[in-house]
């Protein structure tokens, strides 16, 4: 009896193996994400420091490459594309995409779903899991953060994705105290062709 329960057990394992491997192996599937950003954080140059601003993004990520198309008015519109280890801003109405350093918006895309804040050199606690555009997410407080924190942030909460690691939502401040807010509205994972990701 106790060679039957062994040999069942190990029959177990070795179907699951193959599963297991796959399940490793797998690629980091390409997501588009639909996004509201609000608070003083994100006001356009030269406006009332604490006024609450809001913004709509698009952010389109394929493996290392992320694509985010952003509009928070006439000043506060354009693209923004990562692709390896280069970062091109492209102001709407400009044909010249420019190379930017330490860009905040949407500088934190995806994160290790079981230690995220590891990746940002952060300890962080693990808070209430919530409900985000039909995902399970998954949240995570850090403070002092400094500018480390996602788009920038000192302190706050961020949820991620609970099976891919990708930001969904963050509830945070900067430095200033200055509100940074943003909530995944619509997340679509569909495979997106390489040209989306071609600098102008």
């Amino acid at each position: 009896m106790v060679k039957l329960k062994r040999c069942a057990w190990l029959w177990m394992i070795v179907m699951a193996w193959p599963w297991a491997t796959l399940a490793a192996d797998s690629p980091v599937p390409d997501v588009t994400l639909k996004a509201i950003l609000s608070g003083a954080g994100i006001q356009a140059h030269g406006s009332d420091a604490t006024a609450a601003g809001v913004m709509a993004e698009t952010i389109r990520l394929k493996g290392s490459n992320a694509r985010i198309d952003y509009d928070g008015g006439p000043q506060q519109r354009g693209s923004v594309f990562r692709v390896g280890n280069r970062t091109w801003l492209l102001p709407s109405g400009s044909t010249r995409p420019l190379p930017v350093k330490h860009l905040p918006i949407a500088s934190v895309t995806r994160l290790d779903t079981d230690k995220p804040c590891s990746e940002l050199g952060l300890s962080c606690l693990q808070v209430d899991d919530r409900l985000i555009a039909g995902r399970r997410a998954t949240g995570w407080r850090y403070d002092h953060a400094g500018r480390a924190g996602p788009d920038g942030t000192d302190s706050g909460v961020l949820w991620i994705d609970q099976e891919t690691g990708v930001l969904l939502a963050i509830k945070a401040k900067d430095t200033s105290e200055r509100a940074y807010n943003m909530e995944t509205v619509a997340i679509d994972y569909a495979a997106l062709p390489d040209s989306a990701f071609t600098v102008p």
